[in-house]
């Protein structure tokens, strides 16, 4: 902003000399460093007054983001156990047992296949073998 160089400093001081007076110029260049230390120390207030308020604008945001993605999250569980319920209520009506979902591989639809084997038949046979 501003370009000082030697030239322009030795200047300035001998300008100061000469309107000031060697006999005031030490008073006068304390005050011109009070009142510099004083701008420095209101531009430093103002930008942590300034960082304070993105600070808070930034908590702002976040906590309407945050609190959007709970309301979000609250609608897609709702949505889900009323799917769940939709499709528990709709099996207890159904006398058949579930089946295995088509994306299942062929082991694990064996697996999750109602059990229709000579185990069962024991099972409902019971344990003397089905005589009684």
């Amino acid at each position: 902003m501003f370009d000082f160089d030697v030239g322009k400093l030795l200047l300035f001081g001998v300008v100061a000399l000469v309107v000031i007076g060697p006999r005031d110029l030490p008073r006068a260049m304390r005050f011109a460093g009070q009142i510099m230390g004083r701008l420095r120390r209101m531009k430093a207030e103002a930008q942590s007054q300034f960082n304070d308020v993105l600070r808070e604008a930034d908590v702002r945001s976040l906590t309407q983001e945050l609190r959007s993605v709970e309301a979000s999250a609250q609608a897609l569980s709702r949505d889900a156990a009323t799917a769940m319920r939709g499709s528990l209520a709709g099996a207890s009506g159904n006398s058949e047992p579930p089946t295995a979902p088509a994306f299942a591989s062929p082991e694990m639809r064996d697996y999750l296949a109602p059990a229709t084997s000579a185990a069962e038949a024991e099972v409902d046979a019971g344990p003397s073998g089905g005589a009684t």
